[in-house]
């Protein structure tokens, strides 16, 4: 549209055939991935072992369920990121007294779909590229669904802690540096999927996973 490429009505149009065409994977296949990507990003980003790997996958699922329910119902929508937060939360204190978890990565990986880096890094890209309305706007958006996360991990932890005495913290890294060419494509696969890439588009995201880090991890 600000090439003069298109017009508005025939982007518009455009969009609407878009969201209006099936879902390239089936719903299953989704929550699974949700389930899946929680999992890997567990121990990939926050130092997570089999057990925490184990329960990230379980809360995975919850938030694929809970995107789910918002696709059928247009109120919970507007608060599915929260109140699956509040849930995750919950659950994982409730874990935490029972066996020795890092509450907080498996809380971040259990939610990490609704993290909301992918549009910071959008809105860092159009204010460099000279587009402010638009990245200000999506700044903004990111920034309030950080407030939306932090406040649904702040209730879901304060409701546990009502009802269990005590809790377990233990963060410490498990499993060898090694494994993590494991989890990296699995994590890949699962936002893959959630991101309704097509199989064709996937050999290039892979190279794109890989080398993002490759660059984090010489960054250390």
């Amino acid at each position: 549209i600000i090439k003069g490429e298109i017009s508005l009505f025939d982007a518009s149009r455009k969009l609407d055939e878009i969201i209006m065409s099936p879902d390239l994977y089936h719903r299953s296949l989704v929550i699974f991935a949700f389930g899946i990507e929680s999992a890997a990003a567990c121990t990939l980003w926050f130092n997570g072992n089999l057990i925490e790997f184990g329960v990230s996958f379980v809360l995975g699922i919850i938030t694929g369920l809970a995107d789910w329910l918002s696709a059928i119902s247009s109120n919970f929508a507007l608060l599915s990121d929260i109140v699956s937060t509040i849930v995750i939360a919950f659950i994982c204190v409730h874990i935490s007294s029972y066996m020795e978890i890092c509450f907080q990565g498996v809380v971040l990986s259990g939610i990490v779909w609704n993290l909301p880096g992918i549009s910071i890094a959008i809105s860092m890209h159009e204010l460099a590229s000279g587009n402010p309305v638009a990245g200000a706007v999506r700044l903004f958006s990111a920034l309030f669904t950080s407030v939306k996360l932090s406040f649904g991990i702040a209730i879901g932890t304060k409701l546990a802690f009502w009802l269990t005495l005590s809790s377990t913290q233990h963060c410490t890294r498990e499993l060898t540096q090694w494994l993590d060419f494991l989890w990296l494509p699995l994590v890949t696969i699962g936002f893959l999927i959630l991101l309704g890439a097509h199989v064709k588009q996937w050999p290039g995201m892979f190279v794109t996973s890989v080398v993002s880090y490759l660059v984090s991890l010489g960054c250390q």
